[in-house]
């Protein structure tokens, strides 16, 4: 039975894959967050689908997950409630194994592949392979059925040629390895390597102090030197969750294929992180390690604090070996660890504020084979509260910063204060445990002690003088650089018959600047991409098809979201198109007369105009020059067919056809249908009528 689990390419989805699918016709059949696929010829269960996984366990990886038993049991009570009656089964034992050729036959049906019997340790397995290095008391890495390679196939019992072939031999670049050769074989191991033995790691995120992180939030990878050694996930990042806490356990993930001494590294993904721990293999006696890796404590973790002079210590080592512990230089006792390398044992007398522990793996000599990492952990006053009290940012800080105390005491205190400079500081239980206060340091420069009391619900109080001490340093002063304000320089406009030419530079330019907006007098707005007009320093653009008259422009500059930069504005920019020698007045109201042939558009004569020019307005709203007359009146003749309307616009002119500045109102003036024109059609209808009779 095989876990997979893919969130970012698949979703929230645990795969739960029993047989191999392949060219079978499949059903699927779901109930709320179970769906169970089973095959159509024999409607035996090919595989299970549990959706929103993680709404059920804690689900962590990329690829092949590892589940404990009670989240299997968990995802058992799932199928029961939707009425399922199969059950599903946890993965036993490690995948990826070191085995070893006892037995190899040729191939009855095959004249490349071998039949060998293959020792995993505790047992033997037919597997069917067709490398060409096989050979008798060959040792390489074996996957066994339940496994998922890199590539993401999957490896069950089946058959090859009729025979059974329990697992696979595995080749390098099958095992995704750094720097395999990408040749036909499998894995070569030393005769150093142990048959069948695999051994859990854990990478735990340090911080500056040498304390766990909890909040790492990256991916690693890990590595060792040689190809053919087993380890989690090779080439492919796995991502620290926050449910991990900065600490990450690899149950029997590490298989080494060389006695004497090796190293396992591991990477950050992003930073430069890393870490790396020596391993020493033995002949014939799997792993013994120089850290932390072959024997280690798990309580009391480090820097944690007991009340009491009694301590349960536990760890994991060597399945059935021999632990010696040590307490502040001396021995307090010794264990054996039980059939999964577990060990416990109670310690008391512990009488010291500050300890050390640390553990041993002995052999039956009493000889050290390997050492845990030291814990150090605080023995607290069972008649104290308050153990002990941090500052953020940092114990050194500017006057009048903002900063942070955190007192550290036993839980559910009704009040908890500090005393700084003369003022108390009243504290809030922020978790259990840790009262905080958010406050400033002092304005004057020193050293400050900070008195912590606190107060139990039956009023038994306790106070800690100079329980920690804040130096206050005089802020420097920053001189404050003066704003400066972005502004068009040289702004220029040039013309040139109907075309006018802007040019200008921007001093001071803001960082946001994306676009110029022109605003004309007539309300037109052109908008033009800063980037696209900018030339050496200089931006440059034209607005042509302008009628002879004098304009009015102004710039201004707008940001990516479209928004104007209100001080980035130029002064109004004047030109003149055409000739202005001379000036009329504009045009006033248009009167309109229309009967059955014509309508007749009529406004009162403008002083010093020589004539007028006539507009019509299109469906756009765009100006088209008609005519020119003298007088202050026009006469249009109606258009034949059904009764229209248009709009028309008169501007005076004086000199060589200079215009006024603006156009007279527009006026709904009708253009048809004319009835001169019926009439026309009607008698010659008639005519011929008459004709055609005179002829009959």
């Amino acid at each position: 039975m095989i876990f997979a689990y893919n969130k970012e390419q698949v979703g929230d989805v645990l795969l739960v894959i029993l047989e191999d699918t392949k060219d079978v016709k499949r059903s699927v059949e779901r109930k709320g967050k179970v769906a169970r696929v089973t095959a159509d010829e024999t409607g035996k269960t090919l595989a299970w689908n549990i959706f929103e996984a993680s709404s059920l366990i804690d689900i962590k990886g990329n690829g092949q997950v590892f589940l404990s038993e009670q989240d299997v049991a968990v995802l058992n009570e799932e199928l029961a409630k939707e009425g399922f009656e199969e059950r599903l089964e946890n993965t036993q034992g490690p995948v990826f194994v070191v085995g070893q050729i006892d037995e190899m036959v040729p191939h009855p049906d095959s004249d490349h592949l071998n039949i060998c019997q293959v020792n995993i340790g505790d047992k033997k397995v037919q597997i069917v392979a067709g490398a060409p290095n096989a050979a008798l008391g060959l040792k390489t890495i074996v996957a066994l059925p339940g496994a998922m390679m890199p590539s993401g196939a999957l490896i069950f019992p089946g058959k090859l040629r009729g025979e059974d072939s329990y697992g696979m031999m595995c080749a390098p670049r099958e095992l995704a390895l750094p720097n395999a050769p990408q040749k036909r074989g499998i894995i070569e191991l030393d005769d150093s390597a142990v048959v069948g033995e695999a051994f859990d790691i854990t990478v735990t995120a340090l911080d500056k102090d040498g304390k766990k992180a909890p909040g790492y939030l990256n991916s690693i990878m890990i590595w060792t030197d040689n190809i053919g050694d087993t380890y989690p996930m090779p080439g492919r990042l796995i991502p620290f969750t926050a449910e991990d806490a900065g600490e990450k356990k690899f149950s029997k993930g590490v298989i080494f294929k060389k006695a004497g001494k090796q190293k396992l590294y591991v990477q950050d993904g992003k930073e430069d992180i890393a870490g790396e721990v020596t391993i020493t293999v033995e002949e014939g006696n799997g792993t013994t390690a120089t850290s932390t890796g072959e024997i280690q404590i798990l309580t009391p973790t480090a820097d944690s604090k007991i009340t009491t002079s009694t301590l349960l210590v536990s760890g994991t080592a060597r399945k059935n070996s021999k632990v010696s512990l040590n307490l502040n230089g001396e021995n307090v006792g010794t264990v054996v660890s039980d059939s999964e390398g577990l060990f416990t044992k109670e310690i008391s007398n512990i009488s010291q504020e500050n300890n050390v522990l640390k553990a041993s793996l002995i052999d039956a000599n009493n000889s050290v084979i390997a050492t845990s990492s030291e814990i150090r952990f605080s023995k607290i006053n069972e008649t104290s509260s308050i153990y002990g009290l941090s500052i953020s940012p940092s114990n050194k800080v500017e006057s009048s910063a903002g900063i942070t105390l955190t007192i550290d005491a036993i839980k559910g205190l009704s009040e908890v204060t500090a005393m700084m400079d003369g003022t108390i500081l009243k504290a809030t239980e922020s978790s259990e445990g840790k009262y905080t206060i958010a406050t400033t340091a002092p304005q004057k420069a020193g050293e400050y002690a900070i008195d912590v009391t606190a107060k139990t619900v039956t009023n038994q109080t306790t106070t800690k003088e100079k329980l920690a001490t804040l130096t206050v340093i005089k802020k420097e002063k920053t001189e404050e650089k003066p704003a400066v304000n972005p502004a068009f320089k040289n702004v220029k406009a040039e013309t040139d018959q109907h075309k006018i030419t802007f040019t200008f530079s921007v001093e001071n330019a803001p960082a946001d600047l994306d676009a110029f907006k022109i605003f004309h007098n007539s309300g037109s707005v052109v908008t033009h991409s800063a980037s696209k007009i900018l030339k050496d320093g200089v931006y440059s653009w034209y607005i042509d098809s302008l009628t002879p008259g004098q304009y009015t422009f102004q710039i201004q500059g707008q940001n990516a979201s479209g928004a104007l930069i209100e001080n980035l504005k130029s002064e109004p920019i004047m030109a003149t198109i055409g000739a202005l020698g001379c000036t009329v007045s504009n045009v006033g109201k248009i009167s309109v007369k229309t009967d059955t042939s014509k309508s007749v558009l009529t406004w009162e004569a403008v002083t010093g105009a020589n004539g007028y020019n006539v507009y019509k307005i299109d469906a756009e709203g765009k100006y088209n020059l008609v005519t020119h007359v003298k007088d202050p009146s026009y006469t249009l003749y109606l258009s034949q067919g059904a009764i229209t309307y248009d709009n028309f616009g008169v501007k005076a002119t004086c000199g060589e056809n200079t215009e006024s500045q603006d156009f007279s109102g527009a006026s709904k003036v009708q253009t048809g249908p004319g009835m001169v024109a019926l009439v026309v059609i009607i008698s010659g209808f008639v005519a011929a009528m008459v004709l055609r009779r005179r002829d009959a």
